[in-house]
C-alpha cells in the first residue's frame, strides 16, 4: 500500500518524491529530493512519507512511519513540516494529506484503526490550521484516493452507495462546503483503480473503464454536462492504463497502451499524449519492458517527465 507522491519546485527543476532505498520493499520509505538537471537524489527525512507540498516549496505535509511498519503509514500522524523553522504535528491521523486554495485549511483521508477491513473505504476531512479541528466531507470514499482540482478548491471522489453494488461520483466545493453529486453510475468491475483518474482544466475527467469483453478503455465525461455515462474514447483496441498525476492544469496528459510480447519477452507499456483541447494523441517513447507506470509529474518547464513505477509480477 505504499504510494508515491511527486511535487514539482518551480526553482533548478527539483521535484520531491518518497521512494524505498534499493527498491527493496522491506525497507522502510524516505522522502528524497531530485534535481531533474543533474539526476542527483539526496535524502530529505528518513522513515516518512511525503503527502504534499507547499507551491512555495517552504512546506511540505508529511507523516512518520509508526513502528518502522510501512503498512501502517495511513493511520500516522500529519505534519506540517517546513524547512527552515519548524515542525508543526497536527491534531490529525491519516494520509494523503493537501493543501488547498484556502490557506489555512488542508484536506486528508482517514481510515479506521482496524487497517485490515477499513482499506476498502474511507472518509475525507477538512483541517482547519487555525482552530486545529477537522469536519468530515465523507465517509464512504471507495478506497484512500481523491482528486483536488487543478485550481486546488474542489475534491472528486468515487463513492459507494449505499445498499448498492455501484458507485458515484461527488464533487465538494471545498469554500462553500456543498456537495454534488453526478448524474453517473458505476458498477464496481467496472474501474480497477480509483486513482488513475485525470481532471483536466476544461472540467472533463478521464478513467480506464472495463468494455463488454474486459479491456480497459480511455473514457471521457464531462462534469457540467452530467451525463448518465462515459463515452468512450476509441483510440486502441489494447489495453490503456492511466497512471496518475496532479497536474491538471496542462493541455495534455499522459495515457499508456500496453503491448505484450512475444514469448520471448514479457509486455511492455507504449506512453502517448492526449490534448485535452483537440483530442490529438502522440506517441512519446516505450517504457522498460515487464514494469508497470503508477505516477508520474512534469518538471517545470514541461521537458521532462518524472515516473514511478512497479516492477514486474509486484517486486
Amino acid at each position: 500500500i505504499l504510494s508515491f507522491c511527486f511535487s514539482q519546485s518551480n526553482i533548478n527543476n527539483i521535484a520531491y518524491c518518497t521512494l524505498l532505498s534499493d527498491g527493496d520493499m522491506d525497507d522502510s520509505p524516505s522522502i528524497y529530493k531530485i534535481n531533474l538537471d543533474s539526476s542527483s537524489i539526496d535524502t530529505i527525512l528518513s522513515n516518512s512519507i511525503l503527502h504534499d507540498i507547499a507551491e512555495d516549496q517552504a512546506t511540505m505535509l508529511i507523516s512518520p512511519l509508526i513502528e518502522s511498519d510501512p503498512s501502517l503509514h495511513v493511520i500516522s500522524p500529519i505534519i506540517l513540516y517546513n524547512f527552515d523553522t519548524f515542525d508543526d504535528t497536527l491534531n490529525a491521523t491519516g494520509y494523503n494529506a493537501r493543501f488547498t486554495s484556502d490557506e489555512n485549511t488542508i484536506i486528508y483521508s482517514k481510515v479506521g484503526d482496524d487497517i485490515g477491513s477499513q482499506l476498502d473505504y474511507s472518509g475525507i476531512y477538512k483541517y482547519s490550521l487555525i482552530t486545529q479541528e477537522s469536519i468530515a466531507v465523507a465517509d464512504s470514499v471507495v478506497g484512500l484516493n481523491y482528486l483536488l482540482s487543478k485550481e486546488k478548491n474542489r475534491i472528486l471522489w468515487l463513492n459507494k452507495i449505499p445498499m448498492v453494488d455501484s458507485l458515484e461520483i461527488l464533487i465538494h466545493h471545498i469554500n462553500t462546503n456543498q456537495t454534488d453529486t453526478l448524474e453517473i453510475r458505476l458498477g464496481l468491475d467496472q474501474i480497477s483503480n480509483t486513482q488513475s483518474i485525470y481532471w483536466d482544466r476544461n472540467d472533463n475527467i478521464y478513467t480506464t473503464l472495463s468494455d463488454e469483453n474486459g479491456i480497459q478503455r480511455l473514457n471521457k465525461l464531462n462534469i457540467f454536462q452530467n451525463p448518465v455515462q462515459f463515452t468512450e474514447l476509441e483510440i486502441f483496441d489494447e489495453y490503456v492504463l492511466l497512471p496518475s498525476t496532479a497536474d491538471y492544469d496542462l493541455d495534455q496528459f499522459l495515457f499508456c497502451r500496453r503491448i505484450d510480447g512475444d514469448g520471448t519477452q514479457p509486455y511492455y507499456f507504449q506512453f502517448w499524449t492526449y490534448n485535452v483541447e483537440t483530442g490529438e494523441t502522440d506517441s512519446l517513447f516505450n517504457f522498460f519492458s515487464g514494469t508497470v507506470p503508477l505516477i508520474y509529474s512534469w518538471s517545470t518547464d514541461n521537458s521532462k517527465i518524472v515516473i514511478g513505477n512497479l516492477w514486474a509480477w509486484g517486486a
